[in-house]
């Protein structure tokens, strides 16, 4: 029986020493900003839009900056995973999704068209202690070209995501919590990925 059990040890190990690792993959940084809406969100929480008192606004000219890897199954089939954090005029924003993409051939390169799901949390701030927080799961979809070299990958796409929330906590300008509703958390936007990997298969 020990001899047995040996024997297959062995197997499993020589097996696992043969199995190939993935046919490309990289890691790298990635750097984005909304295009749409203007300003984000495209509507506000019902009850802080119709508080005079208020001061959470709208964000404007934001910008995330992240991590994310990357992995080909084959030359059609691409997985990963990327967390980044966001930030704007009196807002912060992170999250982390799981990836997948189609990979489409290119005269150039090749076109990636793919998606991701998530979790993430926004806060909104103000000079007091009105505050805005607001935990979400993303919904992503995105598109763009990969421009491959044996060392690195450059991809740049165009990305639209919804922001499901489940609660908003919401401190009023008197520092007491309220129930305040839900807004809309759609974006249209862009971003830039520069990967460092294995990307000649």
């Amino acid at each position: 029986m020990k001899r047995l059990l040996i024997a297959c040890t062995a197997l499993l190990c020589s097996t696992a020493a043969r199995a190939e690792g993935p046919y490309m993959y990289g890691y790298g940084l990635d750097v984005g900003t909304m295009l749409v809406p203007g300003q984000y969100p495209s509507v506000l929480p019902k009850q802080i839009r119709q508080d005079e008192a208020s001061q959470i606004e709208k964000v404007w000219q934001d910008m995330h900056l992240g991590l994310e890897v990357v992995a080909y199954s084959n030359a059609r089939h691409r997985f990963g995973a990327a967390g980044a954090v966001g930030f704007g005029k009196n807002f912060r924003d992170r999250y982390f999704m799981l990836k997948y993409a189609r990979v489409m051939p290119w005269d150039a390169g090749e076109i990636v068209l793919g998606g991701g799901a998530g979790v993430g949390r926004s806060k909104y701030t103000t000079d007091g202690p009105e505050e805005l927080k607001t935990p979400y799961y993303p919904l992503r979809v995105e598109l763009g070209p990969v421009f491959r070299y044996d060392f690195m990958a450059i991809q740049p796409q165009l990305y639209g995501q919804y922001n499901v929330t489940w609660a908003h906590f919401y401190t009023n300008p008197e520092g007491e919590e309220e129930d305040v509703g839900t807004g809309l958390y759609g974006m249209i936007g862009v971003e830039l990925n520069v990967y460092l990997g294995e990307f000649g298969g």
